[in-house]
């Protein structure tokens, strides 16, 4: 299925009279966005993604496509099917051969690498972080340590609400650039050979 915000961008991209496209990378941006994403369209995706990258080297520096095609190249590597990825890949390495197309996709991957982890592990724990003191003869850590799971334990069976407060709290918003960015910003940046 693809990405409806992509595609509803890509339809008001070529609805305004101010955006114009003398290589239809726009078209072709549309065509592969409404290809269903099945083993079938991987053929016709990769065809369009493939024109992408060939046609970059031809639009004018000035052109907002400039920035739309590694931008779209780069959302194709989040669609759920891997052979697309490749072909993504592969375009934009077509993109990298110039300058101006080398720094968009860049800036793009530097960008996907600022965006937070899905995941999230807890607030911080610096290493070394202890509040046990010296422990005398009768102490043991074991126990120590099974009281202090026991008592977090008991905490959240008293009160589940207030622990999914606490868990959530400090949590931010993860932008739109979807999940895995920066595992794929890195991937592609070596793959395309730019890191």
């Amino acid at each position: 299925m693809p990405s409806h915000e992509r595609l509803a961008s890509l339809n008001i991209l070529e609805a305004l009279e101010f955006t114009p496209d003398s290589h239809s990378a726009l078209a072709t941006m549309i065509q592969a966005e409404e290809l269903p994403l099945n083993l079938q369209s991987v053929r016709t995706i990769a065809v369009h993604l493939r024109k992408l990258g060939q046609i970059y080297s031809h639009i004018d520096q000035g052109s907002w496509l400039t920035r739309a095609i590694p931008a779209f190249l780069f959302g194709m590597t989040t669609v759920p099917l891997s052979p697309v990825w490749d072909d993504a890949v592969e375009a934009m390495k077509k993109v990298a051969e110039s300058k101006p197309g080398e720094e968009a996709l860049a800036d793009i991957a530097f960008d996907w690498l600022e965006v937070p982890s899905p995941q999230w592990s807890g607030p911080y724990k610096p290493p070394g972080e202890d509040h046990h003191g010296a422990l005398t003869n009768f102490e043991c850590l074991n126990l120590m340590a099974l009281n202090e799971a026991s008592a977090t334990t008991g905490s959240v069976m008293d009160d589940p609400s207030q622990d999914m407060l606490n868990v959530y709290e400090g949590q931010k918003i993860i932008e739109s650039c979807g999940t895995g960015t920066q595992q794929g910003a890195q991937s592609i940046l070596c793959l395309a050979g730019l890191g």
